[in-house]
């Protein structure tokens, strides 16, 4: 199949817009250039499945208002991404869309368009609201299952509840990336902006990293191998947040039995809200908290947390275990920064 000069001129500006704006121009951090790229991912799959496009058909038409406004509503009603998700994707096909037009005024008209759809949410998504300790608790009696996936799901969960990580950020974390060594264990994490934080394992969950990474890769993990490898590419690539959320909603419906309180329906943002809250409650400075989650200040954590400044100086009752002994491989799992009430910072 022949194509065309202007088909390889928008494959070209659109590697150009992943590979090059993104991170160089816009200074865009690789979690975010992943989520572009993610997005962009979703769009032409939905133009070769829904659409019969060809690499050797795709033009500028592909970007009308109609297609767009028909792949939103596919994400939202047919894959289940909620108002938030959808509104993310759409502005991640208006930044290429902006790119696109800068350097070829045939794609301008159709930005125009696309920018006058309206978000589902509106601007105003959802609150993302934390669950209590015995919420969590049921949440991982959940993942007790003995097979590989629900192993590594352990893991994962216990690191973001234990560091109130992002998730991008958790799926983003390579082996070298780990201290388990160190007299307090950590990790260095690449947050937005490329910015680096370190932040603190708790004792049980620095051991059960260590049986998963002997189980995963075996004493010598291959170099820059990521800790939560893709089943489909291997090391060399990470799981997706799909994936992740995919995993979480199995196991809130199955907790959701035991426990009414917790949401059926969770996303990862819940778990990282969670652990922050609960670290207030345990009274673990605020300045800290601020500090892991990778905000810019302390306002921002403050209406994060939802609480009043005077709030702020209130003692709160001492942190409690809010996951169960577990008599399989990763046992006596605990999760939370053990570690900061026990360590001067």
């Amino acid at each position: 199949m022949r194509i065309s000069r202007n088909t390889k001129e928008l494959a070209a500006l659109m590697s150009d817009w992943l590979r090059v704006y993104l991170p160089s121009t816009r200074l865009r951090s690789g979690n975010t250039v992943g989520t572009y790229e993610s997005s962009l991912s979703l769009f032409l799959d939905y133009l070769e499945s829904e659409k019969g496009i060809r690499a050797g058909t795709i033009s500028e038409q592909c970007f009308k208002k109609e297609w767009v406004e028909e792949w939103i509503a596919f994400l939202h009603n047919v894959r289940g991404n909620s108002k938030r998700t959808c509104d993310l994707r759409l502005t991640c096909i208006r930044s290429l869309m902006k790119y696109l037009s800068s350097k070829n005024t045939i794609y301008l008209q159709h930005y125009l368009d696309v920018c006058d759809i309206r978000k589902l949410s509106r601007g105003h998504g959802t609150k993302v609201e934390g669950v209590s300790k015995k919420a969590m608790a049921a949440l991982f009696s959940a993942m007790r299952g003995r097979g590989r996936t629900e192993r590594r799901d352990m893991v994962l969960f216990t690191v973001m509840y234990d560091t109130g990580a992002r998730v991008s950020e958790i799926i983003g974390i390579k082996v070298s990336d780990l201290f388990l060594e160190a007299e307090a264990p950590y990790v260095v994490i690449n947050g937005k902006g490329n910015k680096q934080r370190p932040l603190l394992f708790s004792p049980e969950t620095t051991a059960m990293l260590k049986a998963y990474i002997a189980d995963t890769y075996g004493a010598h993990p291959p170099k820059g191998s990521f800790l939560f490898p893709s089943r489909v590419n291997g090391e060399r690539s990470h799981i997706d947040t799909d994936t992740v959320n995919g995993r979480l909603k199995v196991y809130a419906e199955m907790a959701h039995k035991a426990c009414p309180e917790l949401p059926a329906t969770m996303h990862t943002h819940q778990i990282r809200h969670s652990a922050c809250t609960h670290w207030f409650q345990d009274g673990i400075n605020l300045a800290q908290i601020s500090r892991y989650l990778g905000h810019e200040s302390l306002e921002t954590t403050r209406i994060y947390l939802g609480i009043s400044k005077e709030e702020l100086a209130q003692a709160m009752a001492k942190r409690e275990n809010v996951m169960e002994n577990d008599n399989g491989r990763y046992k006596d799992v605990k999760g939370g920064l053990r570690s900061l009430v026990r360590k001067k910072m």
